[in-house]
């Protein structure tokens, strides 16, 4: 595996996140929610020392359970959807508990629906 690529989630990683529909074990789970889809595996290996040595295992049973796909693949198309923008505010909250003491985490985004639809026009 390169560690300079970047991992998305597809529909099914969300799901797990949301529901914990497939019942992954609490490592992958947490490993999984690391995985953000924008920063690479090892930007997030050196900020994340506790994910431990099995890292190379569990990132090929999420990938290739359909968990999780490569940046830019045929996947990433169906990783989100309109429904997963309630998993946003978890997110934030990771990237908050995540940042290095002292850093300001901007405010989250707020969806706009309606400048969604005139943008999607």
């Amino acid at each position: 595996m390169d560690h300079h690529q970047i991992l998305i989630r597809t529909a099914k990683g969300q799901d797990e996140i949301r529901s914990r529909t497939f019942g992954l074990s609490q490592e992958l789970r947490h490993l999984l929610i690391l995985l953000d889809g924008h920063r690479t595996v090892e930007e997030i290996l050196s900020r994340h020392p506790e994910i431990g040595q099995e890292v190379e295992a569990q990132l090929d049973t999420l990938l290739a359970g359909g968990f999780l796909a490569p940046h830019e693949s045929a996947f990433e198309m169906g990783a989100y959807s309109i429904d997963d923008w309630d998993l946003l505010e978890y997110e934030h909250q990771a990237l908050q508990e995540a940042a290095p003491a002292g850093v300001d985490i901007p405010p989250e985004p707020h969806f706009n629906l309606e400048k969604a639809k005139g943008f999607a026009r």
